[in-house]
């Protein structure tokens, strides 16, 4: 009996092989496969002619390609850092760390508003700004009252910064106050209401201008270079202090015991303050123009103040009670001292007396 001859694939099976290595359109639909050993000999010869082609072994090649380069792929795929797995425990402090940040961001804000403790970008870089706009309030004009209720409280913070928290305190209490206009005017139109430079505008010009110039003068100076003992930012900070204490102690010490001084000790008081206050905000500033009313009335030789002058006036150079805290104004004494105004205050002979035995009580220790 004849060796049985080895099968030869069909030439369906070998398209559909070349179709699918080289992702070339769909063939047509294959025919059903056909038994060789049923066929005639001529397609016999042209099965195996195929089979013996290049076209066949250029197919395997290509194959072979293929089959490699996706080894390679899913190779460089393994080897690529895959993300740590989060345990429990490190999802668990992420998820309260984001609860956290919130809070933190509104005590990072707060924390903005005290001008010593955080942020003196945040109020030197506001200034700036406006100080640019108005070229260092030179352009009254191009201010509207909306900024400079702003440049007040920017000002404010950057005197504690470059100087002191006594000068940013006497800022304040002594400034133009333009919280009586928010009372008048809505934001709206305060935020459309120019400065026109005449009356009180000019003197919150002036204001500006004169705080513009001291830090700018302060920013100039180098303490590792500079010569001086006592550079301007050390003169103004004494000032401040002295000034400070007249005010917050004598002048209030005196207001609630209108006894303890004579109308010459108090009008020495008020005329050191002036010179200390002219120095730090200028001589035509709102503090230094409310001691010159005083200082008007009690060096007139023409009559003497009386003392119910006297503490209308110098009660004027501290802030009102809707200008304080219900608390610091209770704390400070002003609730007594507003009440013993408005009932009425004897003349100095009272204080005379009290001096003329303390004198003689000194004469005989």
């Amino acid at each position: 009996m004849p060796p049985k001859k080895a099968e030869i694939p069909s030439i369906d099976d070998v398209l559909a092989q070349s179709a699918s290595a080289t992702n070339s359109p769909p063939a047509p639909e294959q025919k059903p496969k056909v038994n060789i050993k049923t066929k005639s000999t001529k397609a016999k010869e042209m099965a195996a002619a195929l089979q013996d082609s290049t076209t066949v072994k250029n197919i395997l090649d290509r194959l072979d390609i293929i089959e490699k380069e996706q080894l390679e792929i899913t190779a460089e795929l393994d080897r690529e850092v895959k993300p740590p797995a989060v345990d429990n425990q490190t999802e668990d402090r992420l998820l309260k760390i984001e609860k956290q940040l919130p809070s933190l961001h509104r005590k990072s804000r707060i924390s903005c508003v005290i001008g010593e403790r955080l942020c003196p970008e945040e109020f030197t870089v506001a200034l700036r700004d406006i100080e640019s706009e108005t070229e260092r309030f030179r352009k009254e004009a191009n201010i509207t009252f909306a900024q400079a209720i702003k440049v007040q409280a920017l000002f404010g913070e950057n005197l504690a910064l470059a100087i002191s928290k006594e000068m940013a305190t006497l800022y304040r209490m002594t400034n133009v106050n333009l919280k009586s206009k928010r009372n008048v005017y809505s934001d709206a139109e305060l935020a459309v209401m120019k400065i026109n430079g005449q009356g009180d505008d000019k003197i919150l010009l002036e204001e500006f201008k004169w705080l513009s110039q001291i830090l700018f003068e302060i920013k100039g100076e180098n303490p590792v270079t500079s010569l001086v003992a006592l550079s301007i930012k050390d003169g103004l900070a004494a000032l401040a202090q002295s000034a400070y204490v007249m005010i917050m102690k004598d002048l209030r010490a005196w207001l609630l015991d209108p006894e303890s001084l004579s109308p010459q000790k108090l009008t020495k008081i008020a005329t050191n303050l002036r010179k200390d206050l002219a120095v730090l905000f200028g001589k035509k500033s709102q503090g230094v123009l409310r001691l010159d009313e005083f200082l008007k009335v009690a060096t007139n030789k023409a009559h003497d103040i009386s003392k119910q002058q006297a503490m209308e006036l110098i009660r004027q150079f501290f802030p009102m009670m809707d200008e304080m805290s219900p608390r610091t104004y209770v704390a400070l004494g002003f609730e007594t001292i507003d009440k013993n105004i408005e009932a009425g205050l004897q003349n100095w002979e009272a204080a005379k007396r009290k001096e003329l035995k303390l004198r003689i009580h000194s004469l005989n220790m």
